[in-house]
């Protein structure tokens, strides 16, 4: 029996094989893109009916933030796409983002444009991605999805959006560099998190060696990137 087809679009080389890894752990087939132009393409190969059925490709697994055609475009050209095809079945999104933004979680959650199962943040865990693809294909829950991320997007606490904003401050000092401090505090925080999950599933007891490895290799990950903070910080 063929395994149902995972589209992974991740332009970041070790993201979009640590996502692959994760969707082929979970039973599926994984299919690498590493930007927009290259997913329309996997997506073309992959058709049924010249265009006008369901596509091969159970779930996309679509980052945001890509070089030559980004996430929003993506995304926006496919329902659009999929708007004009009466017998089209509406390919299943989740938006694995290292940028947790308010203006694109509630693009992804938009009723015409959107209309993502998911909005998964950078670090994700592993069972976070293998839960949402399990329900989404093995449970053909991805509408129920759709609705819980619309309502959880667009009724957020004020506390949640301020808490939300501050370690998006972090995030963007890390990724453009120009505050070293928060940057180092962005990682430290990431690490931290990493560190706490690591040790539970280590003294747990009973984890899988995959498991394990996984988050052995974000933490190394999280370590070295620290490390050239701080390298940094003292040669300047």
């Amino acid at each position: 029996m063929e395994k149902e087809k995972v589209l992974v679009v991740e332009d970041h080389l070790k993201q979009n094989k640590i996502l692959c890894d994760i969707v082929e752990e979970a039973g599926y087939t994984a299919i690498p893109a590493f930007n927009g132009i290259e997913a329309f393409a996997q997506l073309r190969k992959h058709r049924r009916g010249l265009g006008f059925l369901s596509n091969k490709i159970s779930c996309v697994l679509l980052d945001w933030n890509m070089p030559e055609m980004n996430g929003e475009q993506f995304i926006k050209i496919l329902r659009k796409e999929e708007h004009q095809k009466t017998f089209r079945k509406y390919i299943p999104v989740v938006i694995v983002s290292a940028y947790d933004e308010d203006e694109k979680k509630e693009l992804s959650a938009d009723s015409y444009f959107g209309m993502a199962a998911a909005y998964i943040t950078k670090p994700y865990k592993k069972p976070e991605i293998t839960d949402i693809l399990n329900r989404i294909i093995k449970q053909n829950d991805s509408e129920t999805l759709i609705e819980l991320n619309r309502e959880y997007i667009l009724n957020k606490s004020p506390k949640q959006l301020e808490d939300e904003k501050k370690l998006l401050m972090k995030l963007e000092a890390y990724y453009t560099g120009e505050n070293n401090e928060e940057a180092l505090e962005y990682i430290g925080k990431i690490r931290d998190i990493i560190t706490v999950d690591y040790d539970k599933c280590f003294f747990s007891g009973n984890y899988k060696p995959e498991r394990m490895e996984f988050l052995q290799r974000i933490k190394l990950m999280c370590d070295e990137e620290h490390n050239a903070i701080l390298t940094s910080m003292k040669i300047k």
